[in-house]
């Protein structure tokens, strides 16, 4: 049920009542777990501190934020903003990035000598702000012969994403009951000067040995 409010204002009741469908709303669109909690955490304190739920007031719960980080602050006017439209209420605000907010950040790098192989993995979950991406080159060359990355093309996104964590969870040698080296996939196959780049929601594996079989022949 949509909330058609306008200049209503909502009791505490119907704020808590309209906030649980709010997140049945987001769970219906496949958002991931982690984005729904943070929005259950944030919008929860939202309707249990306020007396009314208004433009208003949703501006003044916001101004309790003013001294956390930028991107903070811009999440929770998204999650301020989508609930407040959800119910029929406008919120437009407007947040001045620092000029000097880099373009990327730069976490960590690694090298292997020999990884061996691995089971089918993300390395993230589908969260908020900075796109993640992962950048790698092989010394080897690597084919879809001798085990070369292997990607499930739209697992950066729901509702497949979501599907493989539930899959891994109960085997993650066999998700779906289907071995790791026989689940749909596609390969990327690299040479020597390659660098490939992969977003870290995506769902990949390595299978290694082949490498070595390959080397022994």
């Amino acid at each position: 049920m949509r909330y058609d409010l306008h200049c209503t204002l909502l009791s505490l009741f119907h704020a808590i009542e309209a906030l649980n469908e709010y997140l049945e709303f987001l769970e219906i669109k496949a958002l991931s777990d982690s984005y729904i909690l943070s929005n259950r955490q944030y919008l929860g304190g939202f309707v249990n501190t306020v007396s009314k739920i208004t433009a208003e007031s949703a501006y003044s719960y916001f101004s309790r934020c003013k001294h956390r980080k930028v991107n903070t602050r811009i999440r929770y006017a998204g999650y301020l903003k989508g609930f407040l439209e959800y119910v029929g209420l406008s919120f437009d605000i407007s947040i001045n990035r620092p000029k000097l907010l880099p373009d990327f950040v730069y976490i960590a790098s690694d090298g292997n000598m020999w990884a061996g192989d691995t089971v089918w993995h993300s390395d993230d979950d589908i969260r908020p702000g900075y796109k993640r991406v992962k950048i790698a080159f092989y010394l080897d060359s690597l084919t879809e012969e001798n085990g070369c990355l292997r990607v499930i093309p739209g697992s950066h996104r729901h509702p497949l994403h979501k599907d493989l964590n539930l899959a891994n969870e109960e085997d993650s040698d066999a998700p779906f009951g289907i071995s790791n080296e026989e689940l749909p996939s596609f390969p990327i196959e690299t040479y020597p000067g390659d660098v490939p780049m992969f977003c870290h929601d995506i769902w990949y594996l390595l299978l290694a040995h082949l490498i070595c079989v390959a080397k022994s022949l």
